[in-house]
């Protein structure tokens, strides 16, 4: 199991290339972040789909409202779930 935290942070080609051998290899990943821009979660999600030799799907959630989001990949699937902001942390800011 790997794990690591925000991953928009980390060197992008290097964690891609250790997302497709870690998957190659058998092994699954949790990867975390508040902040991570479609183009890098597409980025990520091809790569240890690629290691792991799944047949290629593509992500459906797009745009800054789908958040937050849980992305969960699989050999038959790719299910992505928008997740509903606890009321009691839920907050709104006026820009003017």
């Amino acid at each position: 199991m790997l794990i690591i935290d925000e991953i928009h942070a980390y060197m992008h080609q290097l964690l891609q290339t250790l997302l497709t051998f870690h998957a190659a290899l058998g092994g699954s990943a949790i990867l975390l972040s508040a902040t991570l821009s479609t183009k890098m979660r597409r980025d990520f999600t091809n790569s240890f789909i690629t290691g792991a030799n799944y047949p290629t799907n593509e992500l459906k959630k797009h745009t800054y409202t789908d958040y937050p989001l849980l992305t969960h990949i699989s050999e038959t699937k790719i299910i992505e779930n928008v997740l509903e902001t606890p009321t009691e942390v839920a907050r709104s800011i006026n820009i003017t």
